[in-house]
């Protein structure tokens, strides 16, 4: 990605979240960085913190009904109208992915 590339999407709101933690052994490359809305970037990190995905499934499996109804609208930003379920089902499909594209050096 072209650094004016970056500088259109941060014009929009949209900022970099890398999919493992940098703390966490993660790289910055194009495999392990999204793309997504500001606003649902600090949200996840604000219900999350630096969890990595496989991570925040089995949080919300122990806690997602508690976390939907102690902070709906953070839920909202991230998660639309999903149920804790579906969010789940969501999230495990985004970690298949990941995985499927995932290689070894």
């Amino acid at each position: 990605m072209t650094e004016e590339q970056k500088h259109i999407l941060y014009n929009m709101g949209m900022d970099r979240h890398h999919l493992t933690p940098c703390f966490r052994n993660g790289k910055t490359t194009k495999r392990n960085i999204v793309w997504i809305y500001r606003k649902k970037h600090n949200c996840w990190h604000y219900l999350f913190l630096h969890l990595t995905l496989e991570e925040v499934i089995l949080f919300l499996r122990k806690n997602g009904h508690y976390i939907k109804r102690k902070h709906p609208n953070d839920w909202e930003i991230i998660f639309k109208k999903m149920t804790v379920e579906e969010a789940i089902n969501f999230l495990e499909r985004l970690a298949r992915i990941k995985k499927s594209q995932s290689y070894k050096s």
